[in-house]
C-alpha cells in the first residue's frame, strides 16, 4: 500500500471572567442526531491496527469488525469514511468481497464530505468478521467551521470519531443515532518521537526501529467519544491518572500539578455521581485550539489553559467541567422532553457543587450572582450582552434535539438550568445535596417522573416548583438568590 507523501498541509476577578471563557474556549459541539439508525447490523466489536503519517497528513489502517447477531442477514453492508480516505480492500474469513464507493455531504465528519463504501455480503458469512483495509488523508478543514481542529499534520494526530472525523469505518449513516462498541484491541503505529492515546485503558507501548506502537483496549464507549490523538508527548503519571503534556518544563510542572486536582475531581465525582462512569485510569493531554475535548476517559485541554492552570480559576473550571461529563450522562430517547436537560444541562452544573468543595462556597456563589443577573438582563432586553438578538425564552422542558445549538450555551440551558439545580441545592444545603445526587445517578433510566420522585424526597414540597423551573419561564421572586440565602444544612 502506498501513500504519496508529498501532500502537506483575586478570586473574585478570576471569576468574573472564568466560565465565559470557559464557553469561548470550547469546540464545536455536533448538534444532535436527526435519525434512527437505518443500517440492518450493529457493530460489536472493532479491532484496529493503524500507521499514522505526520509527515504526509495521512493513514493507512485495517480494521477487524464483527457484528451483532441478525435474524435478517442483510444483501449489502454500508459504512462510512472521512471523504479522503478510500477502502483498498475488504474480506471476509481471508476471502475478497466486493465493494462499490461514492463520494456524499456527509454533517458529521468535518470535512462535511464522506466516502461511502456499499459490501456486497449476500452469501457471505459476515458474522464471522469483516477486514477492511483503508488509507488516505485527514487535511486540515474549515468546511463546517473554523473550531473544527481535527487533522493530520507535522504538530501530530488530532481525530476524534463519529461527529467529527471518521478515521475508522462508521456503519453509520449522517446523524443517525450512535451506539456503545469495544475495541479489544487497537494499535496505533508513529513515528518514535510522537506518543499516541485513544480513549480506555493502555494496554502497553514500545518502540520497534524508528515507530512507537502503542497499545490500548476499550470496552462499551460510545462512538461519538472514540478520539485519537497522538503529539510530541511526554507522559506524567499519578497512580492511575496520566498527563500527556508537550516536551518543555512549563507544560510538565503544570501537568504534575494538575493531577492532584483531577484526582481529587474523578475521586469526588465518582461519589457524588455516577461511579462507574469510565475506566479507572484518566488521561488528559496537551492540545491546540479549539482541543477542549471530553471524550470518556480522555480530556483534552489547549495549551493556553494547561500552562495557565494555576493562575486562573477559568482553567480549573474547565477542566473540572470536561470531567464531569461521563458521570451525570444518561441515554435517553432524543423524543423525551428530558433529552437535553440531561445533554446540556446537567454537565453544566453538577461540576460546580465540587469546584465549591475545592474552591470555595464564596467562588461559587458570586458565580450564580453573575449568573442571575446575565439571566434576568437578558429576559428583560431580549439580547445578549454585545446586543445580540437572543432565541426567545423557551421553557427548559420544550427546548427539542434540534433547537440544542441555540440554547445550549447561555440563555436557556446555560443559565435557567444551573439556576434550578443551585435553587435545589440552596434548598436542601450542601450535605443533603450530594445524598439527592447520589440517588440521582443510581438511577437506571431518567425522565421529568424519575427527577421530581428523587426531588420529592428531600423536598416534599417543592413538585409545583418543580413544574414551574422545568415548563414555564416564569422566575418568582422565591427563586431568586437573595430568598434562597441561608440554607439549613441539616
Amino acid at each position: 500500500m502506498h501513500i504519496s507523501t508529498d501532500h502537506r498541509t483575586s478570586k473574585r476577578a478570576q471569576l468574573l471572567v472564568g466560565l465565559v471563557l470557559t464557553v469561548l474556549a470550547a469546540p464545536l459541539t455536533v448538534p444532535p442526531p436527526t435519525h434512527a439508525q437505518t443500517s440492518p447490523v450493529r457493530v460489536r466489536t472493532y479491532e484496529l491496527d493503524v500507521h499514522l503519517l505526520q509527515d504526509s497528513a495521512a493513514l493507512a489502517g485495517r480494521a477487524e469488525v464483527t457484528f451483532e447477531l441478525v435474524e435478517e442477514r442483510p444483501e449489502k453492508l454500508v459504512f462510512f469514511l472521512h471523504g479522503e480516505l478510500r477502502a483498498d480492500s475488504l474480506a471476509v474469513g481471508g476471502q475478497p468481497v466486493s465493494s462499490t464507493s461514492d463520494k456524499q455531504f456527509y454533517y458529521f465528519d468535518y470535512s462535511l464530505v464522506a466516502t461511502r463504501v456499499e459490501v456486497d455480503v449476500a452469501g457471505v458469512p459476515f458474522e464471522e468478521g469483516l477486514t477492511i483495509f483503508y488509507s488516505g488523508y485527514m487535511s486540515p478543514s474549515r468546511a463546517r467551521t473554523p473550531s473544527d481542529y481535527m487533522r493530520i499534520d507535522a504538530d501530530g494526530v488530532l481525530l476524534r470519531s463519529y461527529g467529527y472525523s471518521l478515521w475508522f469505518p462508521i456503519f453509520l449513516g449522517d446523524r443517525e443515532t450512535s451506539y456503545r462498541v469495544s475495541f479489544p484491541r487497537v494499535t496505533l503505529r508513529t513515528p518514535a518521537d510522537f506518543r499516541a492515546v485513544f480513549v480506555g485503558h493502555r494496554v502497553r507501548e514500545y518502540e520497534e526501529g524508528d515507530q512507537r506502537i502503542s497499545e490500548w483496549s476499550a470496552e462499551d464507549v460510545d462512538l461519538i467519544d472514540v478520539q485519537c490523538t497522538a503529539r510530541r508527548f511526554d507522559v506524567t503519571s499519578r497512580g492511575s491518572y496520566n498527563a500527556y503534556h508537550l516536551r518543555n518544563l512549563a507544560s510538565e510542572q503544570a501537568g504534575q500539578r494538575m493531577l492532584g486536582f483531577v484526582e481529587a475531581l474523578d475521586t469526588r465525582y465518582r461519589d457524588y455521581y455516577r461511579r462507574d462512569a469510565t475506566p479507572a485510569e484518566i488521561h488528559i493531554m496537551e492540545m491546540p485550539r479549539y482541543g477542549n475535548i471530553s471524550s470518556d476517559n480522555v480530556v483534552g485541554i489547549t495549551s493556553e489553559y494547561w500552562l495557565d492552570y494555576d493562575a486562573t480559576f477559568s482553567s480549573r473550571s474547565l477542566l473540572a467541567h470536561e470531567l464531569v461529563h461521563p458521570h451525570v450522562m444518561y441515554n435517553l430517547d432524543r423524543e423525551d422532553p428530558m433529552w437535553v436537560m440531561a445533554i446540556e444541562g446537567f454537565p453544566k452544573y453538577f461540576y460546580l457543587p465540587v469546584l465549591a468543595e475545592l474552591e470555595g462556597e464564596a467562588v461559587y456563589q458570586e458565580h450564580f450572582e453573575r449568573v442571575e443577573a446575565a439571566y434576568l438582563r437578558r429576559k428583560e432586553t431580549g439580547k445578549d450582552r454585545r446586543g445580540r438578538a437572543l432565541p426567545l425564552e423557551k421553557p427548559l422542558l420544550e427546548i427539542t434535539a434540534d433547537e440544542i445549538g441555540l440554547y445550549k450555551d447561555g440563555f436557556v440551558l446555560g443559565d435557567r438550568s444551573q439556576l434550578f439545580f443551585n435553587y435545589l441545592r440552596a434548598r436542601m444545603g450542601p450535605e443533603r445535596f450530594f445524598e439527592f445526587t447520589r440517588q440521582l445517578f443510581s438511577q437506571e433510566r431518567m425522565n421529568l417522573g424519575v427527577l421530581e420522585d428523587v426531588v420529592l424526597r428531600y423536598l416534599p414540597d417543592a413538585r409545583a416548583d418543580i413544574r414551574i423551573w422545568l415548563t414555564t419561564s416564569e422566575y418568582p421572586a422565591r427563586f431568586r438568590l437573595q430568598a434562597l440565602e441561608g440554607p439549613a444544612d441539616d
